[in-house]
């Protein structure tokens, strides 16, 4: 009540010296394991239980600005001490999984309550289990030999990446988080080029890329987004320098027809994107009135690369020769 805001302002002062007494305890006091847990999940729960009390407040109980930071600062501390209940109570592969759901979740609160911090709060919650994702969990995958249960928690937070773009998509252009769509997609082409880089072959890597950049361009062109255009433009600019530094440069006879084949399929698929990209401007915006070029340049580039370093002497100079006329034509 108004008339009780010194009540509040007591209750808000409680709150957040539980909270520091939490982290001072928990930072520099030996517990058991089982009772921090445990402490960490009661903070966060009565963060959240402040929080969902803010919300459900009527609009002559508390002011806009009252409101707003209470809930702001009730959300963020709830949120981090969750993040910390989840990591204790599920060590290892499991926690990022554990921490998508939990981005999801606020993520989901924050668009049926139409409360702004908590789409933000719900999406730095989901950057952390990306972040933990490439640093950990992919990490260990290439240092020890874990490849199924890794492989499947990238897939899921690849699907939960695309999930929560369509989401920051589908909200109004007047929003500031609908930047964040671009953002989830882009994240998550680049989770799925690491995932490439770990299961493919040493020299089948730039197929998979390559079949990813057409895929990404088909899906741009037919669904008019942008972002997945530009994604393959980039997808193919890795490609070119992935031949560069691995597939023309490595001397081993035994991978020689490997490195042959993979590199002629991604001349051929860059091609292809190149016929796809059509040739008006009624689809693309004025930035990608080159797109169709910069697709043969970086299928010529590669092939040219590829006749270099397999062919020699005279039958260089012919094959040369041979490509020219073929582009030409």
């Amino acid at each position: 009540r108004k008339r009780l805001r010194e009540f509040r302002l007591q209750a808000y002062l409680i709150e957040w010296s539980a909270l520091g007494a939490a982290l001072l305890q928990g930072s520099f006091a030996p517990h058991p394991h089982a009772a921090v847990w445990f402490s960490c999940a009661i903070v966060a729960l009565g963060c959240w239980s402040i929080a969902a009390r803010i919300l459900l407040a009527r609009s002559d109980e508390l002011s806009d600005f009252e409101q707003s930071s209470v809930l702001d600062c009730s959300a963020v501390p709830g949120a981090c001490f969750a993040l910390l209940t989840l990591w204790m109570v599920l060590p290892g592969a499991p926690t990022a999984v554990a921490w998508t759901a939990l981005g999801i979740l606020i993520l989901q609160f924050g668009f049926r309550l139409n409360v702004s911090s908590f789409r933000w709060i719900g999406d730095a919650v989901l950057g952390a289990a990306y972040v933990r994702l490439l640093g950990v969990n992919l990490y260990q995958t290439a240092l020890a030999g874990e490849r199924v249960e890794q492989l499947l928690i990238a897939l899921v937070i690849l699907a939960a990446l695309y999930y929560c773009a369509n989401l920051f998509r589908g909200i109004p252009e007047s929003y500031q988080e609908r930047v964040l769509a671009p953002v989830h997609t882009s994240l998550a082409a680049i989770l799925a080029l690491r995932l490439i880089d770990l299961e493919f072959g040493r020299s089948w890597v730039v197929c998979g890329w390559a079949a990813l950049a057409l895929a990404f361009l088909a899906i741009g062109l037919q669904k008019r987004w942008p972002e997945f255009r530009w994604q393959s433009y980039s997808i193919a600019v890795l490609i070119v320098l992935r031949c560069a530094d691995v597939n023309f440069v490595d001397a081993d006879l035994a991978t020689r027809a490997a490195r042959i084949i993979a590199s002629s399929i991604s001349v051929a698929i860059l091609f292809a994107a190149q016929a796809l990209t059509p040739l008006g401007s009624g689809t693309l915006a004025a930035r990608e009135r080159h797109a169709r070029a910069f697709f043969s340049l970086a299928a010529t580039l590669l092939l040219t690369g590829l006749l270099f370093h397999e062919v020699s002497g005279r039958l260089l100079t012919l094959a040369c020769g041979l490509e020219g006329l073929t582009l030409l034509g």
